[in-house]
């Protein structure tokens, strides 16, 4: 399944799927010291709530 919309900043890129009030958010950041990088999954109003214009 693909992704409905990419956010990419500097230290961060972010991918969504689904709706607002259910959605899917997975973060992928670099870390503030070095080489370091962390993830982030989040479901639900939290995972969609960047997801607007994906239904």
């Amino acid at each position: 399944m693909a992704w409905c919309k990419t956010i990419t900043k500097p230290n961060e890129t972010r991918w969504l799927w689904g709706s607002q009030d259910n959605g899917l958010s997975i973060a992928v950041y670099k870390g503030a010291y070095g080489d370091e990088t962390r993830v982030s999954i989040m479901t639900g109003l939290d995972g969609g709530a960047l997801a607007t214009g994906c239904e």
